[in-house]
């Protein structure tokens, strides 16, 4: 598996494949994957252009226990209170979900819509998909879902961070800058260099990559 898909990708100039260990450890079949990446490395423009492109794919509803801010992505997101992200669980209506550990000692949940087990799934996920990897639910996902890595340089964030979240509190900037770019690259199989010239073709090129997976191992 590894090596069919890293000569495929080959072609995808701002796709790498990673940590030839890592994708040892995952089943034949792949039934999704997991998008992370620190904060404004550009993951949720490229959720969107997967959304409106690519028909075959589910990208589940996230929901968020966090107040809602200014800007945020209501097509991606809802927002919830910890009670009522509790009852979703209970009630079955949340799938994948794990939790965030924020600035200081706040905690914040995450969670998708479920999504049908016929469907190649694509989250929109973050960080604590892997810093946090024993707070997720359910863990089986976590066999069969590949992680793919949205990276973009730390300068570069900090400036898309200002404009989006011009709201947020200083504290919370710092600690979500302090989460560096690199952090992700031992954890995931697959990276997307989204900056610079990258950026025109990143969002296309993993649409290819997801095409390839699900015509050869879903």
């Amino acid at each position: 598996m590894y090596k069919s898909i890293k000569n495929y990708s080959k072609k995808l100039k701002s796709i790498q494949i990673t940590n030839p260990n890592k994708w040892s450890e995952l089943h034949s079949k792949i039934k999704g994957i997991m998008i992370v990446g620190s904060t404004c490395s550009g993951k949720s423009t490229i959720v969107n252009q997967i959304r409106n492109s690519l028909k075959k794919v589910k990208v589940p509803k996230r929901i968020i226990t966090r107040p809602q801010r200014l800007n945020d992505n209501l097509i991606e997101n809802t927002f919830r209170t910890k009670d009522e992200f509790q009852k979703m669980i209970t009630n079955h209506e949340i799938g994948l979900n794990w939790t965030r550990k924020m600035e200081g000692k706040r905690e914040e949940q995450y969670g998708f819509e479920i999504v049908a087990k016929e469907k190649f799934a694509v989250y929109s996920g973050n960080n604590a998909l892997y810093n946090n990897k024993e707070s997720v639910r359910p863990k089986e996902l976590l066999e069969n879902h590949l992680y793919v890595g949205i990276y973009a340089p730390d300068k570069i964030r900090k400036e898309r961070l200002l404009e989006r979240s011009p709201d947020m509190k200083t504290e919370e900037v710092s600690y979500r800058l302090n989460d560096k770019s690199e952090n992700i690259l031992e954890h995931c199989h697959i990276i997307v260099n989204n900056f610079d010239s990258y950026q025109k073709n990143s969002g296309k090129e993993l649409m290819d990559l997801i095409n390839f997976l699900q015509n050869n191992f879903e």
